[in-house]
C-alpha cells in the first residue's frame, strides 16, 4: 500500500523486463552483447552472468583469446 513500496516494485519489474528483452534480441542475432546490456541500461559487466541465467553462452572470438591484454 505504500506508494515508494509500489514505485520501486514497478521499476525491478520494468529493469528486469529490459533485461528480457535485450538478451532476446541478443538470442536472435540482434547485436552484441554488449549492445544488449546498452539496451537493457545495465553493464556488461551485470549483463554477463544475466544472460547465462538466461541458458546464454556469450559469444567469443578466439583472435581475443591470443591477443594481448590491454588496459
Amino acid at each position: 500500500a505504500d506508494p515508494a513500496a509500489r514505485t520501486e516494485v514497478l521499476s525491478i519489474g520494468l529493469q528486469q523486463w529490459r533485461v528480457r528483452q535485450a538478451l532476446e534480441a541478443y538470442r536472435q542475432g540482434q547485436g552484441t552483447l554488449a549492445y544488449a546490456a546498452q539496451r537493457a541500461g545495465v553493464s556488461i559487466r551485470q549483463i554477463i552472468p544475466l544472460a547465462y541465467a538466461y541458458g546464454l553462452t556469450p559469444q567469443v572470438d578466439p583472435a581475443w583469446l591470443t591477443g594481448e591484454l590491454s588496459i
